[in-house]
Formats: C-alpha cells, sequence, structure tokens
C-alpha cells in the first residue's frame, strides 16, 4: 500500500522539485552570463578607436534593429511586437524611452573613449537607490529608516567629490536616471523586455538611417567613414547590434526562470567588473575623493541588502 502511495504522491513531487531546481540553476547561468557579458562589454567599446560615441550610438541603434529582427523572427514573436503597438501606453512608452537609452547609451560609450568608465560604474552602483528614489516619487512609496540612511549617505558622497573636485559629478547621476526612468516606464507600460527594445530601436531608426545617409560629420573626420575607416571598423560596428540583443535576450531568459530579488541582487556584478576593468585594465586614474565616493556608495548598498535579506528570512 505504502509503495502505491509513493508513486503516485510522493514521486511526481519530488520530480516537480528536482524540475523546479534545475529551471533555478539555468536562471543563474542565464543572469551570470547577461551581467557578465555587460560588465565585460566595456572592452568592446575601448577598442573602436577613431569612432566616436554618437557614431556607434547611431550603428547600434541599426544593427541591433537587425538582431532583433532576426531573434523575433526566428523566435516567431512578432505577435509581441503587434501587442506594443497596439496599446497607446506601450506606444507612449517607447517613445519616451527611445530617447532615453539613447541618451544613456552615448554618455556609457562616451565615459568609456574619455577614460571615465568608473564614473559611468558608479552611475550603475546609484541604480537601486534611484529606484528608491523613484518608488518615492511616482509611487508615493514610504522610505524605512534603512533605505532613508543609504540615500543620506549616497547624497553626501556625490556632493563630497563635487566639493573636492570642483567638477560637477553628472556622468553618474545622468546614467543612473535616465536608465531608472527607462525601467520604471517600461514597469509602467508591462512592455516585453525583447519587443520593446525592437519598437525603442524603430522609433529611434529614422534618425539613425538620416545621420547615415547623409553622412553627417561629429568628429571633423570627414563623411566617407559612415561604415568605418577600416573593414575591421565596419566589423566592429556590425558586431555592436550582437552586443546589445544577446546579453539582453538571455537576461530575459534569466527572469522568466528567477525571482526577481536573485536578478536583484546580481546587478552589481557588471558595474563591478567595470569598475575593476577602469582601475586595472583601462589604467584610469582613481583620485583619493573618488575612491571615498565608491566606498560610501558601496556602504550604502550593502545597508539595502542586508535589509532585503532581513525581510526575507523573516517571511
Amino acid at each position: 500500500r505504502f509503495a502505491v502511495l509513493d508513486s503516485k504522491w510522493i514521486a511526481p513531487l519530488i520530480t516537480k522539485n528536482e524540475a523546479s531546481i534545475a529551471k533555478q540553476k539555468l536562471g543563474f547561468v542565464f543572469a551570470f552570463s547577461a551581467y557578465f557579458f555587460w560588465g565585460f562589454a566595456p572592452l568592446y567599446f575601448a577598442s573602436m578607436d577613431g569612432i566616436g560615441a554618437v557614431e556607434i550610438v547611431i550603428h547600434r541603434t541599426l544593427w541591433s534593429s537587425l538582431s532583433l529582427g532576426v531573434w523575433l523572427t526566428m523566435t516567431g514573436q512578432w505577435h509581441r511586437v503587434w501587442s506594443v503597438f497596439a496599446r497607446r501606453r506601450s506606444v507612449l512608452a517607447v517613445v519616451l524611452c527611445g530617447p532615453l537609452i539613447a541618451v544613456n547609451w552615448t554618455i556609457f560609450v562616451w565615459a568609456i573613449e574619455v577614460d571615465r568608465l568608473a564614473d559611468a560604474s558608479l552611475g550603475y552602483f546609484l541604480n537601486p537607490l534611484m529606484f528608491i528614489v523613484g518608488g518615492v516619487l511616482v509611487f508615493a512609496e514610504r522610505l524605512t529608516q534603512v533605505q532613508m540612511a543609504a540615500l543620506i549617505i549616497a547624497f553626501a558622497a556625490v556632493s563630497y567629490l563635487t566639493i573636492t573636485t570642483g567638477e560637477l559629478v553628472w556622468i553618474a547621476p545622468i546614467v543612473a536616471t535616465t536608465f531608472t526612468s527607462y525601467a520604471f516606464i517600461r514597469k509602467w507600460a508591462k512592455v516585453p523586455p525583447v519587443a520593446g527594445l525592437f519598437a525603442e530601436t524603430v522609433v529611434l531608426l529614422p534618425v539613425a538611417l538620416v545621420f547615415l545617409v547623409l553622412g553627417i560629420d561629429f568628429d571633423g573626420i570627414g563623411a566617407e567613414w559612415v561604415f568605418g575607416h577600416t573593414v575591421a571598423d565596419s566589423v566592429k560596428l556590425a558586431g555592436v547590434g550582437i552586443v546589445t540583443v544577446i546579453p539582453l535576450i538571455w537576461f530575459n531568459a534569466a527572469t522568466q526562470r528567477l525571482e526577481y530579488k536573485y536578478v536583484g541582487f546580481l546587478q552589481f556584478i557588471s558595474p563591478s567588473i567595470m569598475f575593476f576593468l577602469a582601475i586595472w585594465i583601462l589604467n584610469e586614474p582613481l583620485e583619493t575623493a573618488k575612491l571615498h565616493t565608491f566606498i560610501a556608495i558601496w556602504i550604502a548598498l550593502a545597508l539595502l541588502v542586508v535589509e532585503q535579506l532581513k525581510r526575507q528570512s523573516t517571511t
């Protein structure tokens, strides 16, 4: 009798649990792959000497739309794109998100070109804190004491860096603000990741094509270089689309298999890699004031992580 019960009730539960564990493990593989890819992506852009940030973003728009179009065709997801353009809210979202992500991309690539990747990585470290600010301003959420302390530490750190260096700290705040605004609009409109990015590139594509067709010169080199000075340049520019699309597909696969709390904790992988690349590979200078700022931001983030872990242990 017990053997029958085992085979009828317990065995299916064990099988279901094993399938859930396997799904979660695969989710972690996809998440780590996406975040590691994003973390090391600056090396790709750093190799594109002589090509300006605006030009790279223009080509990123062109080749991303083509790469995404191929992926949507291969996976039969065009219906998701049509659903995006069928709703007023999602159309408004992609019209707003297109320019936001273009600004984010441009500043990020420009920061790499002028040896300010560390500043850009600071912006991505600020993202969780900016999400808290957005929750208060947009959704009228109430701050916990720990969140308030973290925000005060972050604000004091950025103010300290501005006062110490005598320069307005703008790269990190703009990177963080544009990406946070982008994420909030996406969440508000419930836009699917891959189809949404394709729709955003379609919104930007006419502008990109005008620049390419007219051969508008941004850096004084001349219009004849539109698709790169050399074959290597052309290949790298075309590859920007793949560099954009692959980690997004992995990230999307991870979110379908993992709880968002895990995805949130793992987001610190990318800016951490960027920071170490900036200092030890790209040899950017790390002034004492900037190091102090990073340490303060890391302390603020540590407070948020500890608070979140405590909440999970009590639920």
